[in-house]
């Protein structure tokens, strides 16, 4: 969840930070709001997908 002076985007990287390296991401979902590319990278450098509705 996000408030009215960060985005979405801002805040992926500390969820996932939470996620041990060892651990195995498969899918995250999310709404357009990730539909960014910092976002796809942080994911896919954990060789996760991101699902993205619209």
């Amino acid at each position: 969840m996000t408030d009215y002076e960060h985005g979405d985007r801002e805040i992926v990287p500390g969820p996932l930070a939470q996620v041990p390296q060892g651990e195995w991401i498969g899918v995250i979902s999310g709404e357009r709001g990730y539909d960014t590319r910092s976002v796809y990278e942080a994911y896919t450098s954990r060789g996760a997908a991101l699902a993205v509705s619209r």
